[in-house]
């Protein structure tokens, strides 16, 4: 039965991706490695591949590992190229964070957090910046380290542009669902709006929260759909009570995984989120939203003041059908892997450019569809069984 779900899943995609693509020049070993593939793919599953199929298979592959992967730009879009001092370079080398200056402690990232407050002089990139390295490094790889009371300096901007420091507090750590983490912000003197921290999948398996992560993306209707579903009363809760029932409003960060939750309570839990463009919510590099999802965002008349964030390059969000938007695309000054396109502090490169995307011809390109299909394939398949069955197994050990 799995393998017949499987291979209707391959036929799905074949029907999908047929495209000029095929031709497309990728160097010898990785169409040796796309052509061991197909072969490999089809003789597992226990069915004859047809020369045509094969072909579809490896374009498919050929497309992923020759990273032509692109992202239509809209003419005439926001556009600009950002040059700031070298030091902040210092952490961005060749596309990837430099090893002189490795981001894998609290201490290295706030030293990281107080040069940027430092050299960027750009308000809104200085918001950005922060947003990126509180969810990308803080609070997805160092998320252990952090304890109710936990302090961290924020930049903060006034309606009339003027930027202030506020000291902001670790108030609580949510459970979103089997100990995959959340973080809540205050502060303390109830001036500046609260803060909802949404991390990426823990990817190391020794970590409590890799594997619930990792099932989580899977499940079939969106990726971390589980996450929010388990958790938006409690949320729901700390958001009625910190924003003093909805007399200041709250604000959102989000990457991956954590975007994808973001995405979510934006588009439910919005009266609580604010609506001023001095207090916007960022998304970084997160999956799409289903069409279920994409449809209630856009009956929401007054919406919170978010922005969406993808390197160029990432995979993840080519899954789902819909974005929260505007969408902008981080485009580094050199061309990224796959991994380091979705891992990588991207903001940090001192001459990037940041342009709209053209959400509508996104939504509907071959390589989206096709990276959905295998998602929701795979989620259908497996979510259950990984759920039910291996999750307590692990638990249990």
């Amino acid at each position: 039965m799995i393998g017949r779900a499987i291979h209707k899943t391959f036929m799905e995609l074949f029907t999908v991706i047929s495209s000029p693509s095929a031709e497309k020049l990728v160097p010898d070993y990785i169409q040796k490695k796309v052509n061991k593939f197909a072969l490999f793919a089809f003789s597992t599953l226990g069915f004859k591949a047809s020369a045509f199929q094969i072909k579809i298979l490896r374009t498919v592959f050929n497309e992923l590992g020759s990273q032509i992967i692109s992202y239509e730009k809209k003419e005439g879009g926001f556009s600009k190229y950002v040059n700031t001092p070298s030091k902040i370079s210092d952490y961005f080398v060749d596309g990837n964070i430099s090893k002189r200056k490795v981001i894998d402690n609290v201490e290295s990232t706030i030293n990281l957090l107080k040069e940027i407050a430092h050299f960027t002089k750009d308000t809104y990139l200085l918001q950005l910046r922060f947003a990126q390295v509180l969810t990308k490094s803080l609070i997805t790889n160092l998320s252990s380290h952090l304890y109710t009371g936990y302090t961290i300096e924020v930049p903060t901007v006034s309606e009339t542009g003027k930027v202030t420091s506020c000291l902001y507090q670790l108030d609580h750590k949510f459970n979103l669902w089997e100990g995959v983490s959340a973080f809540g912000f205050v502060d303390p003197n109830h001036k500046n709006p609260p803060l909802l921290l949404f991390k990426g999948t823990k990817t190391y398996l020794k970590n409590e929260e890799a594997i619930p992560s990792l099932i989580a993306n899977l499940h079939p209707k969106a990726p971390a759909w589980k996450l929010y579903k388990n958790s938006k009363d409690q949320i729901e809760n700390w958001l009625k009570e910190k924003t003093q029932d909805g007399t200041t409003k709250a604000r959102v960060f989000g990457y991956s995984q954590g975007g994808a939750v973001a995405s979510y309570l934006l588009t439910y839990q919005h009266k609580w989120i604010s609506k001023k463009a001095n207090e916007p919510s960022f998304i970084f590099d997160t999956p799409a939203i289903p069409e279920n999802v994409a449809k209630d965002w856009r009956s929401v008349k007054d919406k919170p003041f978010v922005e969406s964030y993808i390197s160029d390059g990432d995979l993840v969000p080519k899954i789902g059908v819909d974005m929260i938007g505007p969408v902008f695309v981080i485009k580094p000054s050199k061309m990224l892997s796959i991994f380091d396109a979705h891992t990588a502090l991207t903001l940090l490169d001192t001459h990037l450019e940041i342009q709209e995307m053209d959400i509508e011809k996104e939504m509907k390109s071959n390589l989206r569809m096709v990276v959905s299909n295998i998602q929701n394939g795979i989620g259908k398949i497996t979510y259950a069984a990984l759920k039910n069955l291996f999750l307590p197994v692990i638990k249990g050990v």
